[in-house]
């Protein structure tokens, strides 16, 4: 059975991201083949893709930006999103297709790796940075129940300089995970969580991010930020130090 329209537009940004398997990137080449609107989307993505891996320009969160995400820690409902865009070099200007630009070889040593940092960078982008914005541990962590079948650590390390800003449900090789969100002074930290061994990295780094993987209390962590390396270095100890 062919794929619709509406099920391909829905897959390009993950075909673009280099996130698909094997069938479903045969679904949406097969499609494009034939389908002259969906080929015109993918190759716009493309464009803007390869646009981005010459001049992206990572730059950390202004001062307004973390105050809206600040406020929305003390909010006990969903906030108002937050919405970040990322200067380019040449002025090149993001619309709402740019949430998919994330580089395929940003981060070429893991193909994981890749995918850690691509979900890092477009939660910074999309205006999904948290689904449950919190500092509250005791807020957060009930709040993946029946999303996960598993539960995720959620320290408080505010007194370790990194705070809470809340998380989100996420997806690492079409598999639910948790993403725990931190901040470290200008700059955000994802935590990504998964019950799923397959994949290992000590660290990682590449085009200023850094990513470091551990295992605390039976379930696989990725701490993903561009904070300098001792920093999430940092991060790591006292998050496996809390016992939480």
């Amino acid at each position: 059975m062919s794929v619709t329209c509406t099920e391909v537009l829905k897959l390009i940004p993950l075909y673009v991201d280099g996130e698909l398997d094997a069938l479903r990137i045969d679904e949406v080449e097969r499609h494009v083949s034939d389908c002259p609107e969906c080929l015109g989307q993918l190759e716009m993505l493309q464009r803007l893709s390869q646009a981005v891996r010459a001049q992206y320009d990572y730059q950390p969160l202004p001062d307004s930006v973390l105050a809206r995400i600040e406020a929305a820690t003390v909010r006990p409902l969903r906030a108002h999103p937050v919405r970040w865009f990322v200067p380019f070099a040449a002025g090149l200007a993001i619309g709402a297709a740019a949430i998919w630009m994330v580089v395929p070889g940003l981060v070429r040593k893991d193909r994981f790796a890749q995918q850690l940092v691509s979900s890092h960078v477009r939660s910074l982008m999309l205006n999904n940075l948290v689904d449950v914005p919190s500092s509250d541990r005791h807020t957060v962590k009930p709040w993946f129940q029946g999303k996960l079948s598993f539960s995720p650590t959620v320290p408080d390390l505010a007194k370790q300089g990194f705070p809470l800003l809340g998380g989100r449900l996420e997806y690492l090789e079409e598999r639910p995970a948790a993403a725990l969100v931190y901040r470290r002074n200008r700059h955000i930290i994802n935590v990504f969580v998964t019950d799923n061994p397959v994949f290992g990295l000590s660290e990682v780094d590449s085009a200023g991010f850094h990513v470091r993987h551990f295992r605390f209390q039976g379930l696989e962590y990725w701490a993903v930020s561009e904070v300098s390396e001792p920093d999430l270095k940092e991060f790591e100890e006292a998050f496996v130090a809390s016992g939480a």
